[in-house]
């Protein structure tokens, strides 16, 4: 019986780094931060080629970029997302990418993370791009990819602060159609 072949597996994990105001961590790994309050975040990923066994046993393509196209969405509107969203990123083996956001928290409580979704953003075959207008008698190899996403549990617990914060969308903060947060005082 033939196994399976996974040819790509992507690690995508949404990290908190500083913040641009104090927040405090438990004991645990829970950050907490105020509604309100924008969060520095770096959207992290990696792939690896171990698990593909004709790359181990051919070493093809291995040292070529290799395009995935990522997603950050929050359909639950518990928060605010500023930096580029949706995107594409090229990337060899085992190389980091890392993409820069702030995440500002709109609700209190405990909230997950926004979700992440990266995939390959062209399929490819054994030969190149697959051509679906062409008749072909041999059978077309379409590299598969897994992803895992080691953020996709990870919380903040939000608490409401004693001041308000106000954010300001455009304007100041740069160019046109960069979201700017301004942090005001109440």
């Amino acid at each position: 019986m033939d196994m399976p072949q996974l040819k790509y597996l992507i690690s995508a994990s949404l990290m908190l780094g500083k913040t641009t105001t104090q927040s405090r961590t438990t004991s645990g790994s829970d950050v907490i931060a105020t509604v309100g309050q924008p969060l520095e975040a770096t959207l992290a990923t990696r792939y690896t080629r171990r698990w593909d066994t004709a790359a181990t046993q051919h070493n093809d393509d291995e040292d070529e970029p290799v395009e995935f196209v990522y997603e950050i969405s929050e359909p639950s509107n518990r928060w605010l997302i500023s930096g580029l969203k949706r995107g594409h990123f090229a990337a060899r083996a085992e190389e980091d990418v890392r993409i820069d956001l702030v995440l500002v928290p709109l609700v209190t409580g405990r909230i997950l993370l926004p979700r992440v979704e990266v995939r390959l953003a062209k399929p490819r075959t054994s030969d190149g791009p697959l051509d679906h207008s062409s008749d072909q008698s041999r059978p077309v190899v379409v590299s598969t990819c897994e992803t895992e996403y080691p953020s996709q549990a990870v919380t903040v617990i939000v608490v409401a602060g004693e001041e308000s914060t106000k954010v300001r969308i455009g304007g100041r903060a740069g160019s046109a159609g960069e979201l700017g947060l301004v942090r005001l005082p109440a």
